[in-house]
């Protein structure tokens, strides 16, 4: 875990950003327009961060990529709250909110029937792509593993 993250926080840097104790700060106001100009110049390759495990992983994943395009992150008070499922009314409510939340940058793949009694196997699998990165999240659990 430990080198997730410093793969992570190096990958943050090298996108521009400054690591400050507990705290990450973008160090340009003009990130996205520079890296975009950076990137189809050739100069920065495409990055890719794939998030692969269960609803703690899914939700690293949503609280990178919501950072990642609005620049902050998500408020512990914040209703209805990315990072809770239990704050949507359903898990439908959920996929569709938290992908619109996202737009344009990512595409959820995800199906789960509310019903218990009529269990059919969910899966998520959500699909970020940003100016210069790319970020996935492949749900994979219990026995069951990855679908799509």
């Amino acid at each position: 875990m430990i080198s997730k993250c410093i793969a992570l926080t190096s990958l943050l840097v090298t996108l521009g950003f400054e690591i400050t104790g507990l705290t990450l700060q973008r160090e340009s106001s003009r990130f996205t327009s520079s890296l975009s100009e950076k990137v189809r110049g050739g100069n920065v390759p495409p990055s890719s961060i794939i998030f692969i495990g269960d609803s703690v992983i899914r939700y690293q994943y949503l609280s990178l990529v919501y950072f990642l395009k609005n620049r902050h992150w998500i408020g512990r008070h914040q209703r209805p709250n990315p990072i809770e499922e239990q704050t949507y009314d359903s898990w439908e409510d959920f996929y569709n909110q938290t992908s619109k939340a996202l737009t344009p940058y990512e595409l959820c793949d995800c199906f789960r029937v509310d019903n218990p009694e009529n269990f059919t196997l969910p899966f998520e699998n959500r699909y970020f792509c940003g100016p210069g990165l790319k970020v996935s999240y492949i749900q994979a659990f219990g026995d069951f593993g990855s679908q799509g």
